[in-house]
C-alpha cells in the first residue's frame, strides 16, 4: 500500500536546487554531491518519476548493497518486502520513504545516467538510535520482474557526506 507522505518527510528529502550546479556550491554537502554527480554523469531528467519510484519500491535488490535492512532479509529474499516497510511516496513522486521497524530509508531519484537511475539513499534509525548513513546509488532500469542489483557510487555514515572525489573511483 502506498500513501502520501507526512509533512515532516517532505522537509527531509529535497530536490537539488539549480544553484548547486556551480563550482563554488553554496548548498549542503548532500546537495553539492548530487549536483556534481549530475554534472559528471550527464544525468538526464526522469520523464516518469512515479514509475521510477514504483520501480525502486517493487524491484530494488536490498541484498546487493550495504544498508540497514539487508541483515534482516530472509535467505533468498532480495526485493523490498511489504511486511518490512510501508512505502510513503513524497508529493509529485519526488521520492519515497520506506518506513518500518524503527528505521527509515529515503530514496530520492535524481535522474537517468546511461541506463541507470541515479538515486540518493538516506538510511537512519528512527527508534532513538544514532545510526545515520546514506549513499549515491545507480539502479539499472531493465525490463522484467527480477530484482535490480544496485551499484554504490558513494556512501557515508554519521551524515558525513563526502566531497565529489568519491565519484572518481
Amino acid at each position: 500500500m502506498i500513501r502520501a507522505a507526512p509533512a515532516f518527510l517532505v522537509l527531509a528529502w529535497t530536490a537539488v536546487p539549480a544553484w548547486a550546479q556551480t563550482t563554488d556550491c553554496p548548498g549542503t554537502p548532500l546537495q553539492c554531491l548530487a549536483a556534481e554527480a549530475a554534472f559528471r554523469l550527464d544525468v538526464q531528467p526522469i520523464l516518469d518519476p512515479c514509475g521510477a519510484v514504483g520501480t525502486l519500491v517493487d524491484r530494488m535488490d536490498l541484498s546487493s548493497f550495504p544498508n540497514s535492512r539487508g541483515p534482516r532479509l530472509e535467505a533468498g529474499q532480495r526485493a523490498v518486502p511489504s511486511e518490512m516497510f510501508l512505502p510513503v511516496v513524497l508529493p509529485l513522486c519526488a521520492g519515497v520513504a520506506l518506513m518500518g521497524d524503527g528505521w527509515a530509508m529515503g530514496l530520492t531519484p535524481l535522474g537517468l545516467a546511461g541506463g541507470d537511475l541515479l538515486v540518493l539513499m538516506d538510511d537512519r534509525a528512527m527508534n532513538g538510535g544514532t545510526y545515520a548513513g546514506g549513499a549515491l546509488l545507480g539502479v539499472p532500469l531493465v525490463d522484467g520482474d527480477d530484482p535490480l542489483p544496485v551499484t554504490v557510487l558513494c556512501d557515508w555514515v554519521d551524515d558525513a557526506v563526502p566531497d565529489a572525489s568519491c565519484l572518481d573511483d
